[in-house]
């Protein structure tokens, strides 16, 4: 069981202006060239803050499906994700909002079909980051079951 509670931490570093990439880290050691989106004016070239938003959801769901799976001792061959994130914005509001993700995930593989889409259904209620905004979600799942072995 890990311990609580845990720390976590981020450092950037950029120069004026919004055409130019800047270097973000993740607990000192991974390094993410990171970029103001097109939409916003920038050029695009790195991850934007956006983007990393609904990596953040998908991944985080991923996780923890993975770890709920492994404790359940329920075995599957993969799991794709696939996500849009909608921004919006209003006349009642100065700034843009992150107004709703919609998540389809797609397991393969699974060797028990109807349990594997209720833990599904479960994880998408229990993963830290999307029990952790405010932003609209909605999920999709697919659950394909495992070959079975046509060998004599």
């Amino acid at each position: 069981m890990p311990n609580f509670p845990m720390l976590f931490n981020a450092t950037a570093s950029a120069s004026e202006g919004v055409e130019s990439n800047w270097s973000a880290r993740a607990n000192d050691e991974r390094q993410l060239l990171c970029a103001i989106p097109r939409e916003f004016g920038g050029p695009n070239t790195g991850f934007s803050p956006e983007d990393l938003f609904i990596q953040a959801l998908v991944n985080c769901y991923i996780a923890t499906l993975k770890v709920i799976a492994k404790n359940m001792k329920l075995s599957f061959a993969s799991i794709e994700a696939e996500a849009e994130l909608v921004l919006d914005r209003d006349d009642t509001a100065p700034t843009p909002w992150m107004k709703r993700a919609n998540l389809k995930f797609s397991v393969t593989g699974a060797k028990e079909v109807e349990r594997f889409r209720r833990l599904m259904d479960r994880v998408s209620k229990q993963c830290m980051v999307l029990n952790s905004v405010k932003t609209e979600l909605s999920f999709e799942f697919e659950v394909s079951g495992a070959e079975l072995d046509a060998s004599p």
